[in-house]
């Protein structure tokens, strides 16, 4: 980018204060059908997590937390639970 002179800016300035009062607006279509479709993923998300502990009889939600209180216990009885799962 070349530089430019001094006197230019003014006039620079101001052709970019045109462009940006010329194009308020022009995108919201686009912004809002962005922001519907990420509001639409993240439902998609959460259902998915409830039907993922639906089909796994409601074991998927807890089987985090599970693990970890069974990994502070005999590692015996640890391998026997992840095993099972």
């Amino acid at each position: 980018m070349a530089m430019e002179k001094p006197e230019d800016r003014p006039d620079q300035l101001t052709l970019l204060a045109k462009y940006i009062i010329n194009s308020v607006g022009v995108n919201v279509g686009y912004a809002s059908s962005y922001v519907t479709c990420e509001c639409l993923n993240l439902l998609v998300c959460v259902v998915n997590l409830f039907m993922t502990d639906y089909f796994l009889n409601y074991e998927f939600s807890t089987y985090g937390i599970e693990v970890s209180v069974l990994a502070n216990a005999l590692s015996y009885h640890f391998m026997q639970k992840v095993c099972e799962i």
